[in-house]
């Protein structure tokens, strides 16, 4: 049976089953993606060479990785607290998605051009990937707190303070300051994508 659009209104709050399973979706894939990057030894070339200079390529899916994973587990967390979803939250969450599903792309070039002479557009790709996810995460949260989307429970007041601790306002900044490191040395910057890295999954594994 059809549903008459008229029934329902665009700030109706409505399960977010389907937005949850269409997300964690994009997350599979965009996780499954980093793997193609890193290149095969071919029939004629020397395995273990291949493998130890392709280093950076392997550093960057780990990196990459477990920082898709510890958003898909970040993404998780904040549906623990949100009641519901209206379309203009739906649309937020699309925003995020597209650069999370962009990320393979970055993952892979930063890999490929670490220690060549364009690294510097290289790292600046993938920094700026990286701090547009945590800009959109940060909308995301702020919107479901402005349309009272968030249900209200000491575990949401838990979520929301560390949600306003300064690492969360600051790590687009921080990001970008580990591509600009690359003019310097292009394993600063890896250094800070890494140190983010695990940062996110020690910050996320501590959590009650």
């Amino acid at each position: 049976m059809a549903v008459d659009a008229a029934e329902e209104h665009p700030d109706d709050v409505v399960s977010s089953a389907r937005l949850e399973t269409f997300a964690d979706g994009v997350f599979a894939i965009a996780i499954t993606l980093l793997v193609l990057e890193i290149h095969i030894p071919a029939e004629t070339e020397d395995v273990w060479k291949t493998l130890v200079h392709q280093w950076p390529s392997f550093l960057a899916y780990v990196t990459s990785f477990l920082t898709i994973g510890t958003m898909w587990a970040n993404h998780h967390r904040i549906f623990t607290v949100i009641r519901g979803t209206t379309y203009g939250f739906l649309f937020v969450n699309i925003l995020l998605l597209m650069p999370i599903a962009f990320l393979p792309y970055p993952t892979a070039v930063f890999a490929q051009h670490f220690d060549k002479t364009d690294r510097f557009a290289a790292t600046m790709l993938y920094a700026g990937t990286m701090a547009l996810i945590t800009i959109f995460f940060s909308v995301l949260w702020a919107y479901a707190g402005s349309h009272g989307l968030m249900a209200t429970n000491a575990a949401t007041s838990r979520v929301v303070r560390r949600r306003g601790q300064l690492i969360y306002r600051l790590a687009p900044l921080i990001y970008l300051a580990g591509g600009l490191a690359s003019l310097i040395d292009p394993r600063i910057s890896l250094a800070v994508f890494i140190a983010l890295a695990i940062y996110w999954i020690s910050s996320a594994a501590g959590r009650t």
